[in-house]
């Protein structure tokens, strides 16, 4: 089996950067043989954004036309434009579903085209894979999709860099992790119920991945601490100095943080709108709730003993050893990928 494999932004380095390539070497282990499509874009995609986005896609497609692919799986959205012209099946990994938008928001030309592309791929692709069924749900509901056509396969994570680091000199406090300072993340609520929360439980303190807010209340202040940029390797480290690691998203198909802290040994409390809530088993390996009920759920779970919370971060670490590991995620998809070749021949 040979497959063409697209992602458009992989010189880019952002979140799916690591999981194509935790991809590519387990494609390699199981003998399925690829082909990465990807643009240097550190050039002038800013200058010129829908132009080159044109170029790239006509040059994939003149190189996948010209050589024997069996089936084409692209993490970047212009199936549509791709289907036309190819006889291979086309299998679309969808990592999130544009309802991350915040809504209201001014968008550019280019945002509005690229909207346009992303629903006419979705119904274009002859199979789909959702990263979480929380994203399955809603291209089903949102985009009035076919539910056979699309299957969830959970993104998998580096176990061997996301583990406990023991050394790590522990304090009278109680640490809340939380990861960026955008609406959709829930930091705005965070900052609404902090001065609550630490009223009822004073050893509470919060450690934000992100910058700063201007206009930042005295009140709550000393309880927070920024760090504006962690170096990705460095991630473990933050994880295993936090007690608990909080995700109130308003929306969110699958976050990193979530299984990140998991997989070092970490409680975690998310929002029942993470793709990730799939994964707890309430009170055993993390919590879910309601955004309505997540303030108090705060101020419960950082009353709860340490050995208490330690058992719950060992299971939250085997749950992604047997969940998200990368042998099986990739089982899954070659599976997929045998099944979809075999009903495009028949």
């Amino acid at each position: 089996m040979k497959i063409a494999l697209i992602h458009r932004y992989y010189s880019l380095k952002g979140a799916i950067t690591p999981i194509v390539d935790a991809s590519i070497k387990e494609y390699k282990r199981q003998n399925i043989d690829y082909a990465l499509f990807s643009e240097n874009l550190k050039g002038n995609e800013k200058t010129k954004p829908f132009l080159n986005a044109i170029k790239f896609y006509l040059n994939t497609l003149f190189e996948i036309r010209r050589k024997e692919f069996d089936l084409v799986l692209t993490h970047s959205y212009p199936v549509c434009f791709l289907r036309l012209f190819l006889k291979q099946p086309i299998i679309l990994f969808i990592h999130n579903t544009g309802r991350e938008e915040s809504k209201g928001q001014k968008r550019s030309l280019y945002s509005k085209i690229s909207a346009f592309f992303r629903a006419l791929s979705f119904k274009f692709a002859d199979k789909i894979i959702a990263v979480s069924d929380l994203v399955r749900e809603v291209l089903i509901e949102e985009y009035n999709l076919d539910p056979k056509k699309i299957v969830t396969i959970y993104n998998g994570i580096n176990a061997q860099l996301f583990r406990k680091i023991n050394k790590i000199n522990r304090r009278d406090k109680f640490i809340v992790l939380h990861r960026g300072t955008d609406t959709r993340k829930g930091f705005d609520l965070l900052i609404k119920w902090s001065e609550e929360i630490i009223k009822e439980n004073p050893h509470v303190y919060f450690l934000i991945l992100g910058k700063s807010p201007a206009n930042f209340s005295d009140n709550i202040s000393k309880h927070f601490k920024f760090i504006e940029w962690v170096d990705y390797k460095k991630m473990p480290e933050i994880y295993s100095s936090s007690d608990l690691v909080i995700c109130p998203a308003r929306y969110d198909p699958f976050p990193g943080v979530a299984i990140e802290a998991m997989s070092c040994e970490k409680p975690v409390l998310m929002s029942n709108m993470c793709g990730t809530k799939a994964l707890v088993k309430q009170s055993k390996n993390g919590f879910v709730c309601d955004l309505q009920d997540f303030k108090e759920e705060i101020i419960r779970v950082s009353n709860i003993n340490k050995k208490e919370l330690n058992n719950i971060g060992r299971n939250a670490r085997k749950t992604i050893m047997d969940s998200l590991n990368w042998q099986n995620i990739i089982k899954k998809q070659k599976k997929m990928f045998e099944e979809t070749i075999a009903g495009m021949n028949n």
